[in-house]
């Protein structure tokens, strides 16, 4: 007897272990899961380019959930999704609206865009108030490369015990602001 896969994860398709870009495969599939298991109704992304993380809560997202994707940068037609439940907004994660979200609290919130902790804490300003009481937060580029990868930054413990490279440090920043600021 031959089963089809009960999860369709044919899109995560990066060659190797580590992969520069936008989202490693591995970090895809820890969403995925995310999305399968909490079942997010409304999943707010910042950073759309190329769209492989908007693929992603597709593949994911229950029929009657929507996907919102903003980016300032206009990616080609192609590279948006037909699908009743994705939205993309052309605009400034910093124009953002509830309007925008069609007056929807956000269930799933993923953080992927170019910004500094200025902008980053600006963002946080705007989601209060559009965020459900149970509301997910994730936080992209807060990893560390190890020390010796090859990447030529320098290495920080900028946690206990977390010692590596970092190639955005204002969204580790960023993390360590909203737990100090909001500890809810």
């Amino acid at each position: 007897i031959v089963r089809s896969p009960k999860y369709d994860i044919s899109h995560l398709t990066q060659p190797g272990d580590v992969v520069a870009g936008p989202m490693q495969d591995d970090e895809a599939l820890l969403l995925f899961a995310l999305v399968k298991v909490v079942r997010p109704k409304t999943i707010l992304e910042f950073g759309y380019l190329p769209g492989s993380s908007a693929i992603n809560f597709l593949k994911a997202m229950d029929q009657d959930a929507k996907l919102f994707s903003v980016d300032r940068n206009l990616p080609p037609p192609t590279k948006i999704p037909s699908d009743q439940r994705f939205r993309f907004l052309h605009l400034d994660q910093n124009a953002l609206e509830f309007r925008h979200v069609e007056n929807r609290l956000l269930d799933l919130v993923l953080i992927d865009t170019d910004s500094d902790l200025a902008k980053l804490q600006n963002l946080w300003a705007r989601l209060q108030g559009i965020l459900a009481p149970d509301a997910i937060v994730a936080v992209h580029n807060t990893g560390l490369h190890a020390p010796g990868d090859g990447h030529h930054l320098p290495v920080t413990c900028d946690f206990p015990r977390k010692c590596g490279k970092h190639h955005t440090p204002y969204y580790r920043q960023f993390v360590r602001w909203v737990t100090e600021k909001y500890p809810e």
